[in-house]
């Protein structure tokens, strides 16, 4: 493994099940691989269209990992403790958002920051000033 991903509780129990039926089941082995192309090394494109990209505000260091295929897509959102150590923090599924700039969005960062708060107390997500601070290659940015 090249990089590392822990799991929030609820994220885990979604991965692995049992689950409600079969949609969602297909739904989350689909995340499980999406999340596992991080693990394992896969090539990451970061960007609005990408595999993964920091939210508004920047500073605030969460971080999005989308998972589109199939529907509904979800999205894993979370910040990074170090280099190639992305810590989840939560999910939602895509159709529960609204526009970028909606409060439902703004919700989720106020959530991974206090979760983040509660976890790790004083300890800040780590932070840089470029991309390769975050992930080791295979990396771009489109």
């Amino acid at each position: 493994m090249k990089r590392f991903i822990f799991v929030a509780r609820e994220i885990l129990s979604l991965l692995d099940g049992p689950w409600e039926n079969l949609e969602l089941e297909i739904r989350w082995k689909h995340v499980r691989a999406d999340l596992e192309r991080f693990v394992g090394g896969g090539i990451i494109v970061v960007g609005t269209n990408g595999y993964m990209k920091p939210l508004d505000p920047a500073e605030d260091e969460i971080w999005e990992i989308r998972c589109i295929d199939p529907d509904p897509s979800v999205r894993i959102f979370g910040s990074f403790a170090e280099k190639d150590v992305f810590v989840s923090l939560g999910y939602r599924y895509r159709q529960d958002l609204e526009g970028k700039d909606s409060s439902e969005w703004a919700e989720v960062v106020r959530a991974c920051t206090a979760d983040w708060r509660k976890l790790f107390l004083t300890y800040p997500p780590h932070s840089g000033s470029d991309l390769h601070d975050y992930i080791s290659d295979p990396v771009v940015y489109l």
